[in-house]
Formats: C-alpha cells, structure tokens, sequence
C-alpha cells in the first residue's frame, strides 16, 4: 500500500516539474509560437494531492479544492482517484430491527476516489452553485489526454490531471446487499460506488504515463 502512495506522490512531483518546464517553455517561445490558453489558478487555492482529502474527507464537504489525481473516465464511470492509506469507513448493521446494543458494528469501506460530475449535473436536480464548469477547459483537457494516450500505442497507461471544483459528501450513507449478493453504499456515480463527488469547475495538467503493475 504504500508503494502505491509513494508513486502517488512522485507522478506528482513530475507534474510539478511538467508544469516548471512547460511555463519555462512558454516564456522562451512567446515570440514566435501562440500559447494555448490555460484556466486561471487561484495562487489562495494549493493543489493537493487526492489522498490528503481522505484523511478527513467530511471537513472538506461544501469547500472548493484543487485536487491531483488519477483520471478513471469510461461510458459509464468518470471519477478521480489514487491509492491511499487513508479510507472513507461508515459504519452500519445487518439487521436493522434489532436493538443496537446488541448488534455488531460492521465497517464498510468506500473506495478512494471522488465521483466527477459537471455544474449541470447538480442544477438540473436543484442544488444552486456559484459557479458553471469550464466546459471547454475540460474537453481539452480530453483532446490532449487522447493525443497523448495515441503516443503509447498498445501499451497501458494510466491518467493524472489536477481537478478544480466543490467536494460534496452526503449527511447520512445507507448500507446494504446489492441484488448481487455484495454490500454496497448509497454514495455518488455509476452503482453509487463513491464516498463523494467532485462537481467539476476547472481541470488541468493532464499527464499520462505507463500504468505501473504493482497492484494489490
């Protein structure tokens, strides 16, 4: 587990120096290449790494964060997250009817990693928000994220970009059996897998690298 953390850390250590090298690059060429615009940064907003969050993910609910992490995007699934020692762990029973003294308090761990979901999302079912995604900063982000997936060909990669927006964390989680027989929480995105969600206001620095194979 903490290999996992340790690479965490080091991807983002070469983001940040990406991110050097790329401002560098920049300033060198300004005279003869146009700069693709990229999102304002708030200097007041520091870029954490995904895991700080859950070492105490409910003190960040309703709090805007800039947060680095591993990009999981398919048809059905869009989520940031990473490998950490620190767990989201909501407690609960089996059998709701019996007195609670006398039950036994199970745990259930949720998954590390933060439902992604854009500003309309969260409007279309009433929740007001002070802001609207950057909806175009979010699709280059994907446009260069695929250029740079195209560059490995075949091999696995694995995703890491830095997301703006608010954090949301439900006041109360349900916890139970699924039709497939496995336990399940009543959190945010695809089979309400997530202990939260991030609604989306800017995303940035994508950086694709080799998936690494160390998995447990």
């Amino acid at each position: 587990m903490h290999v996992h953390v340790a690479r965490s850390k080091a991807i983002f250590m070469l983001a940040l120096r990406m991110r050097f090298l790329r401002i560098c690059t920049a300033g060198a060429l300004a005279w003869a290449v146009p700069v693709v615009a990229q999102p304002a940064r708030d200097p007041e907003l520091p870029t954490l790494p995904l895991c700080e969050v859950f070492k105490d993910l409910r003190s960040y609910s309703g709090k805007i964060v800039s947060l680095w992490g591993q990009l999981y995007s398919g048809s059905e699934v869009s989520a940031i997250g990473g490998h950490c020692d620190n767990k989201s762990v909501t407690k609960y029973s089996r059998s709701p009817d019996f007195p609670l003294p006398l039950q036994p308090q199970l745990e259930y761990v949720w998954p590390t990693a933060l439902n992604l979901v854009m500003s309309s999302s969260v409007e279309r079912i009433g929740e007001k928000l002070d802001f609207r995604t950057a909806a175009a900063d979010v699709d280059r982000v994907y446009d260069q994220i695929h250029r740079e997936r195209a560059k490995f060909g075949k091999q696995d990669v694995e995703t890491w970009v830095t997301v703006v927006g608010k954090l949301q964390v439900k006041d109360h989680y349900d916890i139970g059996q699924s039709p497939d027989g496995k336990v399940r929480g009543d959190g945010y995105g695809h089979l309400s897998t997530y202990p939260g969600q991030l609604v989306i206001k800017t995303m940035r620095d994508p950086l694709v690298v080799p998936k690494t194979t160390e998995r447990k």
